[in-house]
């Protein structure tokens, strides 16, 4: 399946939750949130959240300042 992982097109072959994906694609988790498909997904829901073909899936990172 295909999958657009922050503007790059990436083939997931095998099935995958979301928290497996952001560990391979990210590493550190710390003050990253996602949004698959424009909805932001929790944390807590990363685990259960099944990778489908054609997710648009968006990494943010929280970034402090002033």
């Amino acid at each position: 399946m295909q999958i657009n992982f922050n503007d790059d097109v990436l083939e997931i072959l095998e099935p995958i939750d979301l928290n497996e994906l952001i560990l391979k694609q990210c590493g550190n988790i710390d003050g990253i949130a996602i949004a698959v498909n424009n909805k932001i997904i929790t944390i807590n829901q990363w685990s259960q959240y099944k990778i489908k073909n054609n997710d648009e899936i968006v990494v943010f990172q929280a970034i402090a300042g002033g």
